[in-house]
């Protein structure tokens, strides 16, 4: 096998694989130029002289200079040719950076010029020779516009940027080569931002080709290259992406060794986040890399109640050391067995109820624990897992005074790799806390639906249109990721990387034809309630003759939760298998008969090839390679109807919520399909097996559809759910064109229905200049569109490249169209494209637009419209960013001859327009059911709203805020007003629905006190011995007597003595005969009464 593992099947290398041999020869250098100095030392002499006599070695171990020319010449002079030979050669980036560390260690003429000459020009590396680093011509050949390298996995591609980041740091200021500062190469500075693209949420990137095992959370970004970055280009994003990384905070930053100032960079980016904000990842299209992703949603923490952050808190005991991580706030015990424990002090100010939290982490070499306060024990937390969490420990009544908190370790989970723990904040919630923490709008509502239509060759799949789905926390529909082994295995070739695996469509049961490409975006919009993309991939199986074409829109609901709808267009070949997965969990169907294909003693048999295949071994008639052997336990309805349900109810396989890996979830993602097929089946596919933690099985729906010159309009509504679906009707719904049903697959209307009355329609056309009647209701002209009602009274409309859609709204443009005069034709961090607009157009509507150029055919010509550089007439400088429209080299070794470029003057283009509407709050309104209170009575408070169309506003999905002018004197708790004190306030509330507030008008209500009410007020506090004799005596007294004349009608008299029980209350030489508390309340009631019955 020689080296199989580390060589990528070269079968060359020297002391490893050619590929490995990459990073030993760098350690070897990296090892010579560290004790370069100690050559000289006469102890390292004397020993080295002694070997080379006990061993008969040649005079060069016998002095310093002896010995370093030992070194170069049988190690540093011997990688270059090593090189050249394919022996040391890896993936791109690597063996270049093997040969520029030893020249410069070298730093020797003329050698280290050709080594860096030879670095620098173009050539190849295939598994015989090297010919040339190629590092210029792979900066423009193989980097694409977004900063990625040609091999499609983003664990692939973000080896590039590591790897020439030594190259460069390794040139950096090095005198005898100045030419060479990859900094200030475009696209190498793009390299940097390239993985912030893939980030989906805060702690999922989407895992494409030959990356990461089976939906597992992963950030790519590395926060040490992007340090490096910010401190070369001062990009705010940058900083912010820093401050993300950093956990949203500053402590720990810092540059590294060879800056100038290591710990100003952390202050710059406080300067950042002061100005510009924390990072907020919004939807983008990378056109170059082939990845549209929308996103949508917040990561809210706040810390409710009293916090104590234990790297602050005193350690009172523990067995083993207790570290403390600044770059996350931790507290982590080095604990290595059962047994071992740490114990922490915190002081309580106030004697309370509180709620006790736990702020920890959770990570794969953590135990389990428990848990004690003062000596009781509270409860059991597993800490093993990945990222930060906060748990409940118990409701306790805690002294004022020093507790203690102990955690003692008792096992850990098989998964786990040690006993250690981390925490970071203990949390005690008081009433006001608890009450704001089941109040306030929190926590991780972050969602994200992605479509890969980029390179499929290399370590990249066969897996163009792709769509990924994240939310609730969770990946839903997991990518397999690494296979079990990156060569020719037929579990990699036959399965993991094949078309069948993926979330999209197989054409004649044949893997998509994969190739260094990326595919025609065509359709981009990141609206507040829709989102959208739209791919047509031309290249996906063009040797099949196939259209094929996705349209997927995200669909907000409410804060928390959407829905997809999906279009998927195959036009072509004889057979169309729609492939689609969820996470790892249980499947239950509606609308289907599902048979197993079993034996006679009901045992599965086969595979979705056949009964009488066998799992993992290809039919010798499969010459497609369709992977469908790999896919075993088939249960199939060869008559479905034309609407079904799928619905995987997943489990928590990583761990991401806190709850176990591999925990149950009440989390959910069904998809409904509107389209009659031939047969659907759901069959078990088999992800990489020797990848810990992976799981077991996932669960695919296959949907079939066969016929000759075969067209397929796949529609689909995909709902992740959490407890109860918010959807209770799906339907197809009728198109009609001048009064005449419309029939084929260049249009479609879905119709949505929730549970809360709420009605969606999706309209879909491929013909923009056509109307369409939708249900007989309303008429569209458009490419997409969305129109919501309730009580059949419109509220929201939608429409994307197109004119109308229903009433709401008034005529829209669809798109401006034009021609490309000019552009950027230089690498340039700066780039524009200037353009001709024919007839109006609105600058402002060119903003945050993609504008899409007639290209080639070989690599589309799309890009965002950062800004507006100039306009005069209708010619317009559009402001593309540090975007190349540079796609190569006309010729890789005469770099004289220029570029070739994405787009041409004289090209056409299309900007696509939207138009988003959704209807103002015409009311909202507070009501209570009384506007006086007794002091300690409660009044109860109703709040309603609609849209100025007259829809109803469904007041359960809406965040209500009821709020009081003055707490002191009315209470807001629970959605109930509560009389405190003696006064007036104003109550009013806020209501925030789909992104829109609006305040309802003020409400006026009194508190009064009565001496009723005062005298229970004196009794109680005579009962708690907060007043207590002679004082209670003279209170009880005087308010006696005022009652009495409040019965008589003499209320000056009454005012007297209530005057007077304030004399005797505020008596210095009483004082210690009354709380606080109790003279602060009597206080405030009395003066509430007198005031009271001044005004009678």
């Amino acid at each position: 096998d020689g080296f199989l593992n580390s060589n990528g099947n070269s079968n060359r290398g020297k002391v490893v694989g050619s590929i490995w041999e990459t990073g030993l020869a760098r350690d070897f250098l990296k090892d010579y130029d560290a004790f370069f100095p100690a050559m000289d030392d006469p102890e390292t002499i004397s020993f080295l002289s002694q070997k080379a006599d006990e061993y008969g070695l040649s005079v060069l171990k016998k002095s310093g200079t002896g010995i370093r020319r030992n070194i170069e010449d049988g190690i540093v002079r011997q990688i270059f040719p090593a090189v050249k030979d394919a022996k040391i050669r890896g993936n791109n980036g690597m063996h270049q950076s093997t040969l520029a560390m030893a020249a410069v260690v070298l730093d020797t003429m003329p050698e280290t010029k050709e080594w860096l000459d030879f670095n620098f020009q173009s050539g190849t590396a295939s598994a015989n020779a090297v010919t040339g680093g190629n590092i210029l011509a792979s900066f423009v050949n193989d980097v694409d516009r977004d900063g990625h390298g040609n091999e499609a996995a983003p664990g692939y591609n973000r080896l590039w940027l590591g790897q020439y980041i030594e190259v460069a740091n390794i040139l950096d200021g090095y005198d005898l080569y100045p030419a060479a500062d990859l900094y200030e190469n475009p696209k190498f500075k793009k390299m940097f931002y390239s993985m912030i693209s893939v980030l989906l949420t805060d702690k999922y990137s989407a895992l494409i080709g030959d990356t990461g095992s089976t939906g597992n959370p992963g950030v790519f970004v590395d926060i040490n290259q992007t340090i490096l970055a910010f401190e070369r280009y001062k990009d705010p994003l940058l900083a912010q992406i820093i401050y993300f990384l950093n956990g949203n905070r500053t402590e720990g930053i810092h540059g590294n060794i060879f800056s100038s100032n290591p710990d100003s960079v952390a202050n710059e980016i406080q300067a950042v986040i002061d100005t510009y904000g924390t990072f907020k990842p919004e939807s983008d299209n990378a056109t170059g890399y082939g990845l549209a992703v929308l996103r949508d949603g917040d990561n809210i923490t706040v810390d409710f109640g009293i916090n104590y952050e234990f790297i602050l808190l005193p350690v009172s005991d523990s067995s083993k050391e207790v570290k403390n991580f600044m770059n996350n706030r931790t507290a982590q015990l080095e604990a290595s067995e059962v047994g071992d424990y740490a114990s922490f002090l915190f002081e309580v100010l106030e004697t309370d109820l509180y709620e006790m939290d736990l702020k920890h982490l959770k990570a794969g070499s953590y135990g389990i624990y428990d848990v004690y306060l003062d000596g009781e024990y509270l409860c059991r937390i597993d800490f093993c897992g990945s990222g930060m969490t906060v748990e409940k420990l118990a409701d306790r009544i805690l002294e004022a005074g020093v507790h203690e908190i102990r955690f003692e370790c008792v096992g850990k989970l098989d998964i786990s790799t040690n006993y250690k723990m981390g925490v970071t904040k203990l949390l005690l919630l008081d009433e006001q806390a608890r009450y704001l923490k089941d109040t306030t709008e929190v926590g991780d509502t972050q969602r994200a639906v992605w479509m890969y239509y980029g390179v499929t060759s290399g370590h990249g799949h066969a897996d163009t249109l792709n769509l990924g789905i994240h939310g609730f926390g969770l990946d839903l529909t997991p990518e397999l990721g690494y296979p079990e082994y990156a060569d020719s295995t037929p579990h990699r070739l036959e399965w993991v990387s094949n078309t069948v695996s993926h979330n999209t469509v197989v054409v004649n049961k044949s893997k998509q034809d994969t190739a260094n490409k990326v595919e025609d975006p065509l359709h981009f919009d990141a609206g507040d309630m829709v989102q959208l993309t739209d791919v047509n991939a031309p290249k996906a199986y063009r040797s099949k003759n196939a259209e094929y074409r996705r349209t997927s829109a995200m669909i907000k609901v409410d804060s928390k939760n959407f829905y997809v709808v999906d279009f998927f267009r195959v036009k072509g070949g004889n057979d169309h298998h729609f492939s689609f997965h969820g996470a790892e969990g249980t499947v239950t169907v509606e609308g289907l008969n599902l048979v197993p294909q079993a034996d006679a003693f009901g045992n599965y048999i086969g595979t979705y090839a056949g009964p009488d295949t066998e799992f993992g071994i290809r039919p010798s008639d499969d010459t497609g390679n369709s992977g469908f052997h790999w896919l075993i336990n088939v249960r199939k309805d060869d008559s479905p109807g034309d609407v079904f349900s799928v619905d995987w109810n997943v489990k928590d396989t990583w761990n991401a919520l806190g709850k176990g890996y591999n925990a149950q979830t009440d989390i959910h993602l069904r998809l409904t399909m509107l389209e009659q097929t031939d047969s659907v089946a759901i069959a078990t596919g088999i992800p990489p097996r020797n990848k810990p933690g992976n799981p077991s099985e996932l669960e695919y729906l296959i949907a079939h559809r066969s016929g000759s010159n075969l067209d397929s309009l796949f529609t689909s509504v995909i709902e992740p759910y959490e407890g109860e679906r918010f959807i209770s009707h799906i339907e197809k719904v009728s198109l009609t064109v001048d009064g005449q049903p419309f029939e084929g697959n260049d249009a479609r209307a879905v119709k949505v229905v929730f549970t809360d009355g709420r009605v969606d329609y999706i309209v879909y056309s491929l013909n923009n200049q056509r109307i369409y009647t939708v249900d007989g209701k309303f008429s569209f002209q458009g490419f997409f569109g969305v129109y919501s009602e309730r009580d059949g009274i419109p509220y929201y409309s939608y429409i994307n490249d197109g004119y109308f859609i229903g009433e709401l709204t008034e005529a829209s443009v669809p798109s401006y169209t034009g021609t490309v005069l000019d552009f950027t034709k230089s690498l340039s961090l700066e780039n524009d494209i200037t353009v001709a607009i024919d007839g109006e157009f609105d600058p402002v509507q060119l903003i945050g637009r993609y504008i899409y150029v007639e290209n080639d055919g070989v690599r589309n010509a799309v890009y965002r419209i950062k800004g507006i550089k100039e306009i005069v007439g209708n010619t317009v400088v559009l402001d593309i960013g540090d975007v190349t429209t540079v796609r190569r080299w006309v010729d890789t070794n005469d770099f004289s001859k220029g570029f070739v470029y994405d787009l041409a003057e004289g090209r056409r283009f299309t900007i696509p327009l939207s138009n988003e509407y959704l209807s103002p709050f015409t009311d909202a309104s507070l009501s209570v059911d009384k506007t006086e209170l007794i002091r300690g009575q409660t009044a109860n408070v109703s709040v309603d709203a609609r849209f100025q169309s007259g829809a109803p506003i469904p007041m359960d999905k809406a965040t209500v805020e009821i709020i009081s002018s003055d707490p002191d004197v009315i209470r807001v708790r629970n959605g109930v007003l509560e009389g405190l004190n003696p006064g007036t306030a104003k109550i009013y509330a806020k209501v925030k629905y789909l992104g829109i507030t609006a305040v309802t008008e003020q409400i006026d209500m009194t508190v009064t006190v009565t001496a009723g009410t005062l005298n229970e007020t004196v009794e109680a506090f005579v009962q708690s011995n907060e007043l207590t004799m002679p004082l209670s005596v003279q209170v009880r007294n005087s308010l006696k007597q005022a009652e009495h004349f409040i019965e008589k009608g003499k209320l000056d008299s009454a005012i007297h003595h209530l005057e007077n029980l304030l004399k005797h209350l505020n008596n210095e030489a009483l004082q210690e005969h009354v709380s606080e508390n109790a003279k602060k309340t009597l206080n405030a009631d009395v003066n509430g009464l007198i005031n009271l019955l001044k005004a009678q």
